[in-house]
């Protein structure tokens, strides 16, 4: 029905339309329990939805200024038809993304704010409650569609949830009837939480919550609750799995995007079940607290999270930026077993200080991600495996995310490094990525793409360990194989490649980064020292032994590679990665490293260095001779640190890695870190195949030989690291 009909009917026939509740076609669970009755005036369940109502709209209203609301307020109605509608918005619209027709409930969010906040031009006014009501009825009546179901059964029952509860506190309540209509048709567009998982089960929970409350529907309330809670347990579904990694939409890595969602309305209902029976169990509070602390903040750096964990909203303007001072802040408030540590987190948020951050390496076994953060910088690796998807695009978002998972390395010092970039990023030069040089970067389908690789994954001491992915990608017009590593040691990062191989046209290239411009850029070989200025770049240079941007060094220890550097302004568009963003033109200034491998490569390799948080006059005389490799081959990659003794190691098949006078030899494929102590030798070992039940490792020095066993038996925690000590003596 058209806006010009119904209005029509509104103003001269006065019609009262009945439009039936449809669900959309796929993927809606209906409502088929049978919901025990409530028992009338029940006195426990009308003082406990009586508190969650009024902390739902205190905790709205704390975050909002009344001066600033009254200012949108008026705006809004300055658009306003008095039969109930805003003229500039498209009420037919049924877009998937950005869908028109939300902004009639989100303007009258503010409408609604106006009336209830005291001190404010517009509370308790008459004029405007007539308005109100009359915006309620039209929505009642249009019932607009989407095309996407999330907006029927998530956004639009949410924001109308949130409205009828601080309706409750105005001065004038909406008729009965009309809420009663309303509450009733959220019930039937809105799904069943219990038929979903992850952040989609949590968001459907929230407005039953907002629902539940108002009907004082105790049956309904407890499921809200229990659901709106229910994804904090490991699973090996969608949620937070065993490795404290985040999947949505199948095994897909959403560390980033999702898991935030998720958080978001877990956040909001800690505040409004705080100091009842509702409130989250203990058990809920850790793994919370340990998924906040150790995954999700450490993917951040300066408010700004890595690209590469945050699925198809990299394609979305403001994508990058999160702020998690609200979440913690409300979590630090209610809860507390964990009050103190999340102060501790609080502050880390606001200012942004890490100096007091200690050293993590993670590595995430089952999301195929490997996470490193100290107090210079932080660095997250993603790749696929045939275990996990590749990241997504669908309803015209990420279009030209096709090589994201490939390896990717996002790294961050002050941690805007990448925002805004994506309009003018080239993306067959994704930072860490070896790839053709595309100029049409494949489309791929929409949704659930896995992974082809069985050797992929890391190992890690809880400080420092190795990421590995095997590259094979023969799909879609693309063909190009490579084993990659990265080495992380703490201050350097070594990232390794061999068997570089590809029978296409283009040239495959290594890139090292592709940021945002800012500064300045030098680079040169031992004595000699240069700088890039904007618009200059230097092709395929084989004597390039350092560059040095926004303070990371780039160290390039092999001569002969082919080495080049560009400072570039590029220009481009959010539609182009992005159907439903601005079709505006942007530009950047980009810097970009990389080096080329050329047509047709065959058993090519690479190595360099990363060191970041150094600063410019630091970097030429750099000084990487501790750090030795010991094997760059198509069977083993292999560093080691002579400064603490410690060896990296990726076996690609059962071989020999000689360190020092110590021959280790291992019976299958495998990631080590060896820590010679001279007759002790502690290790740790990871299958990132994860299709090994037992591995022996052999030890060898001055004639003397020592056997190790060690088992893989792990469950829902196959691909963890074991450690193990043994003696030669």
């Amino acid at each position: 029905m058209t806006r010009k009909i119904l209005l029509f009917i509104l103003t001269v026939l006065n019609f009262n339309i009945a439009v039936s509740c449809k669900e959309a076609e796929n993927n809606v669970p209906s409502n088929s329990e049978e919901e025990q009755p409530v028992e009338d005036n029940d006195p426990e369940i009308v003082a406990v939805c009586k508190k969650i109502q009024e902390q739902i709209t205190a905790d709205n209203l704390s975050i909002y200024n009344v001066q600033d609301v009254d200012k949108l307020t008026e705006k809004y109605l300055s658009l306003f038809n008095k039969n109930g509608f805003f003229t500039d918005v498209n009420y037919d619209d049924q877009t998937e993304v950005n869908w028109d027709p939300i902004n009639h409930l989100k303007r009258l969010r503010y409408m609604v704010m106006s009336y209830i906040m005291e001190g404010g031009k517009y509370y308790q006014d008459g004029e405007l409650y007539n308005k109100i009501e009359s915006a309620f009825k039209y929505w009642e009546i249009v019932r607009p569609e989407s095309k996407n179901w999330w907006h029927d059964q998530i956004g639009e029952p949410q924001e109308l949830g949130l409205l009828l509860v601080m309706m409750r506190s105005g001065k004038n309540l909406l008729p009965e009837e009309l809420e009663t209509k309303l509450l009733a048709y959220m019930k039937c567009t809105g799904g069943d939480p219990r038929k979903w998982t992850g952040a989609n089960k949590s968001d459907i929970a929230l407005h039953w919550l907002y629902r539940s409350c108002l009907e004082e529907n105790k049956n309904d309330l407890e499921i809200s609750v229990s659901e709106v809670f229910q994804p904090l347990v490991y699973t090996t579904g969608e949620g937070i799995q065993y490795d404290n990694s985040y999947f949505q939409h199948g095994s897909q890595l959403y560390i980033g995007g999702y898991a935030p969602v998720l958080l978001e309305g877990i956040g909001k209902v800690a505040v409004y079940t705080a100091g009842t029976d509702y409130y989250m169990t203990v058990e809920q509070r850790d793994i919370l607290y340990k998924f906040i602390n150790e995954t999700l903040l450490r993917s951040i750096r300066g408010n700004y999270i890595f690209y590469n964990v945050i699925g198809r909203s990299v394609s979305r303007e403001n994508g990058l930026k999160v702020n998690l001072e609200k979440l913690v802040t409300r979590l630090m408030n209610t809860d507390d077993v964990y009050k103190a540590k999340y102060g501790e987190l609080l502050e880390l948020i606001k200012t942004s200080d890490y100096s007091h951050v200690y050293e993590t390496h993670t590595n995430y076994y089952i999301g195929d991600y490997s996470l490193y953060q100290c107090c210079s910088y932080s660095v997250g690796v993603r790749a696929y495996s045939n275990r996990t998807m590749k990241c997504e695009k669908g309803n015209g978002e990420n279009l030209k995310g096709y090589f994201m998972t490939e390896g990717s390395m996002a790294l961050a010092v002050s941690g805007d490094e990448y925002y805004g970039i994506f309009p003018v990023w080239d993306w067959s030069m994704i930072p860490g990525t070896t790839l053709p040089r595309m100029a049409t970067v494949p489309a791929g389908a929409d949704w659930g793409q896995k992974g082809t690789s069985d050797f992929v994954g890391g190992v890690s001491n809880g400080k420092i360990g190795a990421f590995v992915y095997k590259m094979n990608l023969k799909k879609d017009g693309v063909d190009v194989s490579a084993n990659k590593s990265w080495f992380f040691f703490g201050k350097e990062i070594y990232c390794l490649g061999s068997g570089i191989k590809s029978g296409m046209a283009e040239n495959v290239l290594t890139t090292v980064n592709q940021c945002v411009f800012e500064g300045e850029v030098s680079y040169g070989g031992n004595t000699s020292s240069n700088t890039l200025s904007l618009g200059q770049e230097v092709k395929d240079k084989t004597d390039i032994g350092w560059a040095w941007h926004r303070n990371v060094c780039y160290i390039f220890p092999d001569n002969g590679q082919s080495i080049n550097l560009s400072v570039k302004e590029k220009s481009g568009s959010w539609k182009n990665i992005n159907s439903s963003e601005s079709g505006d033109v942007v530009s950047k200034n980009v810097f970009t490293a990389w080096i080329n491998h050329g047509t047709k490569p065959v058993g090519k390799t690479y190595g360099y260095v990363i060191v970041p948080g150094i600063k410019q006059n630091e970097a030429q005389n750099y000084s990487i001779n501790h750090l030795k490799v010991l094997s760059n081959t198509d069977n083993v990659q292999a560093v080691s640190n002579e400064n603490t003794g410690i060896t990296q190691v990726v076996f690609y098949t059962s071989g020999t890695v000689k360190i020092k006078d110590l021959d280790v030899t291992v019976s299958d494929r495998c990631a080590l870190i060896v820590k010679d102590n001279g007759k002790s030798i502690e290790v740790d070992v990871a299958t990132p195949s994860q299709d090994i039940s037992e591995l022996t490792i052999d030890f060898s020095r001055d004639g003397k030989n020592v056997s190790h066993k060690e088992a893989f038996n792990d469950g829902n925690y196959t691909g963890i690291t074991h450690n193990f000590t043994v003696n030669i003596d």
